[in-house]
């Protein structure tokens, strides 16, 4: 498992390296959250469109992050209000995406 480029902020771990930017310039960052179940650590991606807890892709690595985001797929992010919710780029607080992936 290729190193997720995290930090922990309180209890959870958040994407250093690839977010969101709302139009006030505050990041929203994909969490990097832990199964209940499995006690495995991804990025829960959502490539139905939805707002469902039900995911279809767990992901492990910074860099396939980024594409799925550039591909227009939600993903559970951390907002400003300290809430969790799903965001891509097509969101009414998004303004942009911000990537920083060395080598992708």
């Amino acid at each position: 498992m290729e190193d997720p480029k995290t930090f922990k902020f309180g209890a959870q771990l958040l994407s250093e390296k690839v977010y969101f930017l709302d139009k006030d310039g505050f990041p929203i960052r994909p969490i990097y959250q832990k199964d209940t179940e499995t006690g495995i650590h991804s990025y829960r991606v959502y490539t139905n469109g939805g707002n469902t807890k039900d995911k279809d892709k767990d992901i492990h690595c910074h860099k396939e992050l980024a594409k799925y985001l550039i591909d227009g797929y939600s993903v559970r992010c951390k907002v400003r209000s300290g809430k969790s919710s799903n965001r891509l780029l097509g969101s009414r607080d998004v303004a942009k995406l911000v990537i920083e992936v060395e080598n992708a």
